[in-house]
């Protein structure tokens, strides 16, 4: 899997940029930092060959209004004019047609439902109509085709959200559609791949979720798909390259979280390797063993096929042979786990 990206992807309550990055599994690039203050809860959006982030806030009020351009061919940041609703934190964002769309959030003291057009061409914002239904912080975003999609968050008055809404650009019109299946939510993330959206994650009363979504505009229908993989976390980042939907970072009640794990075509979350622990198997793919090198200690070895049902288990340590030579021919995924930390790599036996 390895692929070069230009994709500026919102999620509630921050923001996630992968600029012109020669991607592929466990390798991250770092790009020119912002040009300005650090901030969380902020907004992003691509359009055509740029990028761009805004709003936010970083620990003390007021919250931010300005807007960024990132240009991916000089990797260089450009202000643009600043966002005329005010500062804002935890709004959504999402583009149509060469245009940005940004709204709703909160400024600390008053909640939002505005919709505000960012043109690119002339650098200018106009007022759209605004979002019915609550004033709301911490909703989700994405487009599919021609259109908006909003939906879940948190209101003024304490409530979590379920409500979804569509917006037609060409019109300047919102309509309601089924409500969001899942439990009501706030913090959690929301894009689109292949003309189909998605929701995962996010908190609801006292709980921290990890379910995960997919909608469906023929239809107007919700079909709950596997679990995320990682832990219950809300206020994480997600994304879609090609046909696949990667999730990862967050914060789960104790801490934030590092982890990302990708939504594969075989309907399972697999952990992408990250820069902090290494696990590696060969030889790969194998003909009837596999050795474990890892840099920490797992008790525990699981194999599993496609339909994630366990096939094999035992006890072992870095540097363990597998046998795996009774295993039909096809592609199965190996998990190592400890206490702590869990691990999930691909295989293929041939």
């Amino acid at each position: 899997m390895k692929s070069k990206l230009l994709s500026l992807f919102l999620i509630t309550s921050s923001f996630f940029f992968l600029p012109s990055v020669s991607f592929s599994q466990g390798n991250w690039t770092q790009k020119t930092d912002v040009s300005t203050i650090p901030r969380y809860w902020g907004i992003g959006f691509a359009i055509g060959t740029k990028g761009y982030i805004g709003l936010g806030y970083n620990s003390s009020y007021p919250a931010y209004q300005d807007l960024w351009e990132f240009n991916s061919l000089t990797n260089s940041w450009t202000p643009k004019s600043n966002f005329p609703g005010g500062p804002r934190i935890a709004g959504i964002a999402f583009s149509i047609n060469g245009k940005g769309y940004v709204g709703t959030g909160w400024d600390g003291t008053t909640f939002f439902r505005d919709l505000w057009e960012f043109n690119p061409t002339t650098n200018s914002w106009t007022q759209r109509t605004s979002m019915p239904g609550p004033s709301r912080r911490s909703a989700i975003a994405f487009s599919i085709g021609n259109k908006g999609y909003v939906g879940t968050g948190y209101d003024s008055s304490s409530n979590t959200l379920n409500d979804f809404w569509e917006y037609d650009p060409s019109t300047d019109a919102w309509t309601q559609l089924n409500d969001f299946t899942g439990l009501p939510r706030l913090g959690a993330v929301g894009f689109s791949s292949v003309n189909k959206g998605y929701i995962g994650t996010g908190y609801y009363l006292t709980n921290y979720l990890n379910d995960f979504w997919e909608y469906d505009t023929l239809t107007d229908s919700w079909t709950q798909l596997p679990f995320y993989g990682g832990d219950t976390v809300y206020n994480g980042v997600g994304f879609s390259i090609n046909t696949k939907c990667y999730i990862g970072l967050g914060y789960n009640g104790v801490s934030n979280t590092n982890d990302m794990w990708v939504y594969d075509t075989t309907g399972l979350f697999i952990k992408e390797n990250d820069s902090e622990h290494l696990v590696s198997i060969f030889p790969n793919p194998s003909n009837g063993s596999l050795e474990i090198k890892t840099d920490l200690y797992y008790s525990e070895a699981q194999i599993s096929d496609l339909t994630g049902k366990v096939i094999y288990s035992e006890k072992i340590s870095s540097g363990n042979k597998l046998k795996v030579e009774n295993l039909p021919k096809g592609y199965y995924f190996l998990t190592l786990r400890n206490e702590k930390e869990t691990e999930t790599v691909k295989f293929i036996i041939r």
